[in-house]
This record gives structure tokens, C-alpha cells and sequence, in this order.
């Protein structure tokens, strides 16, 4: 930690000593590189620091102190400006900086308060020279002379060698490219991965997105998309060419009519269960509606749909834990067992693909929307739907209470809790995320628009 420390505060100083002549800000940059006790890089977090300037040596007197707050990037540098804190005590205009030498005292706290656990000291290896000369003694000025002759022009000087590209490597590594050709590659600068830190509260629910209110199709292979805020779009036309026409296969024998029963008295309407598997079926059928079918036995499934190269192909998927049923919405279709779920849908780079997920629970309930399913058990939700990368995948969200029932509306579904619920759309970055939501009072309906 102080060798990382010392090597980026000499360059800082290095930097600020380039101003010359006007009034100098009283300020030095500094640039560092943070890690935590165990040595691992405190990455994206805002880190507690206090920063002094001490006279003669590491132990010297402290001339100014201040306070920082940085917030760390993704390689564990913090960037501040010393002499732009929160004051402490001291003054940086009053040091004399002719009299020398002098350390940067720093102390950090990587969770982000006050209880500085980490100390590096380094010394200002060059003099900060703007603040120097701004400080320095002179005599009274003379009378204001005449203005001089104006003199020739000089040469051009050389062009200075500067960076003019800088590559991140994707290893950790940064690749520096200078003007005259020649480039530095920096060593590894990625710690080991750390800890995994703890969940961190539940944020505020976010101000409303500009949904998709309507869709309206065109009738000439267009849809046009009204969004909540009045703007539409419509898209290019997405009807492919018609495909020849296959031959008709043959019509099967007629079975004989079974008698007709005695009509039996109508129960009262029970709570719709859980899709399962045909019990007399050594296979089932499911499909959806953009053209995608899923065939299933106990043991396996096979996905027909779309395929990058070919058109249509099959895609197998072997199943664990005892199958108990299939569902599906217009573009995807999930197979669900005791243990796993596996979705069928859109894949970006084959055309249509398999994605499986492990349940924490046995599925108790589900819903289905456009273009999204959700199964949930007691502890879980399991979302399927659109992913902007991948076509479609899952996203898994831990429910904030006791699971009441789910409620489809349009491309959005969301699973009522006893506290609240949690919402399953559209997400303009990732495609599809949950959303979840707290509710005060007893919960008195659940509605949503068809």
C-alpha cells in the first residue's frame, strides 16, 4: 500500500509543479491506488481519507491537514486534489515550501468512514514549485519601463511525445500508444477477486418508465408501439417470404363414439393448480405462438424453432428431478421439474436455445404474460423473458414475503406478497428485471389490464 501510494503522489507533485507564472491554485493532485487489509483492491466504493503535509519527515510536524471522500473506479484508483478537502486544521498557503523537506501523510478507511486502518507516507520528491514561487520573498517592484521592441519569431520546436491512445488490454493490463509510435504495457493491475460482501438494503422503487401502452399491428407486416409518454415507433416490416406449402399428410381413421355419460352434478370452482405432466403420455406437446414447439418425456425435452443457418432445427435438453409441467407464453416455453426449470425462447446467436436454471423449492405457483413466464415458490421467484445480450434468459429475485397469487397484465407480470410484491417487465437495459415494491395495510385485490 505505501509503495503504491509514494509512486503516484511523486508523479501527482511532478504535474502541479508545471504551473508557472499568474496567481498558483493551492492545490496538488494525487492519484492512488487503494486495497483493504487482506490486499485485495477496494473497487467502485467511496473510501475515507485524510491527508496531512508533514515538515522534515514521515513523523514530522503537520503543516495542513484535511479530509477526502473519494469514490474508488474499477482498478481501485481514487483521484483527489490536496488543499480541496474538508478543512482540518493547518493552511497550505502558509507552508514555506523552500525549507523542506516535506511528506505526504495519508490515512485511509476502506469502508468509507473514519477509522483510518490504513497509513502511507510519502515525500514530496520535488518541490511543488507554483506554490513555492507564490510564496517566495521579493523586493519592492521598479516603475513600469517601456514596453520593448517586438522580437522575431523562434523555430518550431519538436512535438512533444505524448500519450495519444490508451487500450485496456481486457486482462488487467493497460496498453499506453505515444505520439512517435512507441507504447508501455502495464502490469497486471486486476487484485484477486475479493470477499463477497453482504446485501445491502432494499432501494427506493424507482420513478415510472416509459412502457409500451398499446401495439397496434399495421396490417402490412409493421407494428407501431405507443408509449406511455405519447412518443411512438413503428418497425420495419418483420414478415419473412412465405414458405412453399408441405404435403398434406394422410387423414387418420375416425374412432368409434363412445357412449355418452350421465351428466354429473357441477362442483364449486376450485383454485387452479399446477400444470402437470400427462400421466398417460409417455410424451407431451406444448407450443407458442411466434413458432417455437417443445416435445417432453420423463427424462428428456426437444425444442423445434428457429435457427440461425438452417431456418428450423431441433434442440435437446436432458431433465433432471421428476417432471411436473410445461407452460407457454407466445414466444417462450418453460419445462418445470421438482429441482429445475428449463426455458425454450429466442437465442441471439443460434436462433433459439435452451436455458435451465435450479429451483430453490418445488414450483407452488405460476403466470404467464407476453413474451415472459414466472414460476415462484414460498422463498423465490423465477422470471423468463427477454435479455438484450442472450435473446432470453432467467432472472431470479428473493420474495419480501409469503407468496398470495400472481397477476398477468400485458408483458408484465408481478407476485402479490403478504408485504407487497414484486414486479417482472421490461427493462431498457438488461431486457427483463424484477421490480419489487412494499405495501402498507392489508391487501384488499390484485388486478391487471388484459
Amino acid at each position: 500500500m505505501k509503495f503504491l501510494l509514494s509512486l503516484i503522489a511523486a508523479v501527482a507533485c511532478f504535474f502541479v509543479g508545471t504551473h508557472a507564472y499568474g496567481q498558483a491554485p493551492q492545490l496538488i493532485s494525487y492519484q492512488a491506488v487503494v486495497r483493504d487489509a487482506v490486499n485485495s483492491l477496494v473497487v467502485n466504493q467511496t473510501v475515507g481519507m485524510r491527508v496531512s503535509i508533514l515538515e522534515g519527515g514521515a513523523n514530522g510536524q503537520s503543516l495542513f491537514t484535511e479530509t477526502h471522500a473519494p469514490l474508488s473506479n474499477s482498478n481501485g484508483l481514487i483521484s483527489i486534489q490536496i488543499g480541496g478537502g474538508a478543512f482540518v486544521s493547518g493552511s497550505m498557503q502558509s507552508i514555506p515550501w523552500n525549507d523542506g523537506p516535506y511528506f505526504i501523510g495519508t490515512e485511509i478507511d476502506p469502508t468509507g468512514g473514519t477509522n483510518y486502518t490504513i497509513v502511507g507516507v510519502t515525500q514530496l520528491l520535488s518541490v511543488p514549485y507554483a506554490l513555492y514561487a507564490e510564496n517566495a520573498g521579493s523586493s519592492t517592484p521598479g516603475p513600469q519601463g517601456l514596453q520593448g521592441i517586438q522580437g522575431e519569431q523562434g523555430p518550431q520546436g519538436e512535438p512533444g511525445n505524448g500519450i495519444v491512445n490508451t487500450i485496456d488490454n481486457q486482462d488487467g493490463t493497460v496498453t499506453f500508444v505515444y505520439a512517435d509510435g512507441g507504447t508501455f504495457t502495464s502490469p497486471n493491475l486486476v487484485g484477486p477477486q475479493g470477499p463477497a460482501g453482504e446485501q445491502g438494503e432494499m432501494g427506493m422503487t424507482g420513478p415510472a418508465g416509459s412502457g409500451i401502452q398499446t401495439t397496434i399491428d399495421n396490417q402490412d407486416g409493421t407494428l407501431t408501439f405507443h408509449y406511455d409518454d405519447g412518443t411512438t415507433f413503428t418497425t420495419p416490416n418483420l414478415q419473412g417470404p412465405t414458405g412453399a406449402t408441405g404435403a398434406e399428410g394422410p387423414i387418420g381413421e375416425t374412432g368409434e363414439q363412445g357412449p355418452q355419460g350421465t351428466p354429473g352434478p357441477t362442483g364449486p370452482q376450485g383454485v387452479q393448480g399446477l400444470q402437470g405432466q400427462d400421466g398417460t403420455s409417455a410424451c407431451d406437446v406444448i407450443r407458442t405462438g411466434d413458432g417455437r414447439i417443445v416435445i417432453y418425456s420423463a427424462t428428456n425435452a426437444r425444442g423445434f424453432g428457429y435457427n440461425e443457418i438452417s431456418g428450423s432445427s431441433w434442440v435437446p435438453v436432458t431433465l433432471q428431478g421428476e417432471v411436473l409441467g410445461a407452460l407457454a407464453s407466445d414466444s417462450t416455453v418453460v419445462v418445470y421439474t421438482t429441482t429445475h426449470a428449463y426455458g425454450f425462447g429466442r437465442n441471439d446467436i443460434s436462433g433459439s436455445g435452451w436455458t435451465p436454471i435450479t429451483l430453490s423449492a418445488p414450483i407452488t405457483g405460476y403466470a404467464i404474460a407476453s413474451g415472459r413466464i414466472v414460476l415462484y415458490n414460498e422463498t423465490n421467484a423465477y422470471g423468463h423473458g427477454f435479455n438484450t445480450t442472450s435473446g432470453t434468459t432467467w432472472y431470479t429475485a428473493t420474495l419480501n414475503g409469503t407468496p398470495i397469487q400472481a397477476v398477468s397484465g400485458g408483458g408484465r407480470i408481478v407476485v402479490v406478497t403478504s408485504v407487497g410484491g414484486h414486479g417482472f417487465g421490461y427493462n431498457e437495459i438488461s431486457g427483463s428485471s424484477w421490480v419489487p415494491t412494499t405495501l402498507t395495510g392489508t391487501l384488499i385485490e390484485a388486478v391487471g389490464t388484459k
